[in-house]
């Protein structure tokens, strides 16, 4: 009797399945754990060093932003999954788009890596928050711009988020961070704590290099279908041809 060719779409369709149910048990053991952090865990070594602080409240408030960042980017990956679903859904495949949606959870989970590290110190999960805190404040900025003479209020939001992100970077530094600004534009660059730094825009593919080394090609691949940028029709190139973003 012959073996019947499996239904790659159904068995990718099983898989993506199956990971939905991963994010969401990720979601509530990280929740869990920051609210409650078990004795030796790095969330309760971070929460006596912030007790010893000059500001307590301050640092474990930039903590708690950064769990909030990681129950959005949980939240980001579960859409993306559902669009893998749909586009898996049509009657043609769709590789590109499908290969883009992968990208987008990787670049998720590589930002989640960055946050909750437990081999990280208390000091650098700090920089690294604060830095993530300022990316979320002054992300919109370059934007904000090119609508500043479009919108009747374009230029109210664009001053609004300005003093928003000098709020922020004169906060972190009360409570004993360095942050350095770019003169010309005002835009936090990186933030210091006790000589750990973390940069306020986050390069993905060097997280991918540090935290996904074993799948770092996946990366590439999708990146390039991001781009527009694969030929073989969402195949993986072969004869050394490999897209390296």
């Amino acid at each position: 009797m012959p073996v019947q060719d499996p239904d790659e779409k159904l068995l990718v369709q099983r898989i993506v399945r199956q990971q939905g149910l991963v994010i969401q048990g990720a979601a509530k053991d990280a929740l869990k754990n920051f609210a409650s952090p078990p004795v030796g865990s790095a969330a309760m070594r971070d929460r006596q060093w912030a007790e010893r602080t000059r500001d307590p409240e301050l640092v474990q408030g930039a903590y708690t932003s950064a769990a909030q960042s990681v129950a959005t980017l949980l939240h980001t990956m579960e859409e993306y999954r559902l669009a893998i679903l749909a586009l898996l859904a049509h009657s043609e495949m769709l590789p590109h788009p499908v290969m883009s949606c992968v990208r987008a959870i990787h670049d998720a989970a590589l930002r989640i890596c960055l946050l909750t590290d437990p081999t990280i110190s208390p000091q650098e999960r700090l920089a690294r928050s604060a830095a993530d805190f300022l990316a979320k404040v002054q992300g919109g900025i370059p934007v904000l711009h090119t609508l500043e003479g479009v919108t009747d209020d374009g230029r109210e939001d664009l001053k609004r988020v300005q003093e928003s992100r000098t709020g922020a970077i004169d906060l972190f530094r009360r409570i004993g961070l360095e942050v350095q600004v770019k003169e010309s534009t005002g835009q936090a660059q990186n933030v210091r704590c006790e000589g750990k730094v973390a940069n306020v825009d986050v390069k993905s593919t060097d997280l991918s290099q540090k935290y996904t080394p074993l799948v770092h090609f996946a990366w590439g691949l999708n990146s390039g279908a991001t781009h527009s940028n694969v030929s073989g029709h969402g195949k993986l190139p072969v004869g050394g041809h490999e897209n390296a973003h």
